[in-house]
């Protein structure tokens, strides 16, 4: 009977690591709606606020050719990750 001490602290030693890892593994579907929820409205919020200028022709036109580039990027950028 005395051989249980020696099995025991072993197995309880492996409980532990075993409970927390099943412990993580269990979530809700309320708890990821909420997640791609706050993910839409932080997307949507740096959308509008990163949106480039709208500039008239001859506003774009009187800028120097490296800013019409970086213009150009930025509205392509813009577009592909926000639209």
């Amino acid at each position: 009977m005395r051989n249980w001490k020696k099995l025991a602290l072993p197995a309880l030693i492996l409980l532990g690591p075993f409970l927390t890892l099943m412990s993580c593994q269990t979530t809700s579907a309320a708890d990821s709606s909420v997640i791609e929820e706050v993910a839409e409205e932080t997307n949507d919020t740096a959308c509008a606020g990163l949106k480039p200028e709208t500039r008239t022709s001859a506003e774009f036109n009187a800028l120097s050719e490296d800013a019409q580039e970086l213009l150009l990027l930025w509205d392509a950028l813009w577009a592909d990750v926000c639209e």
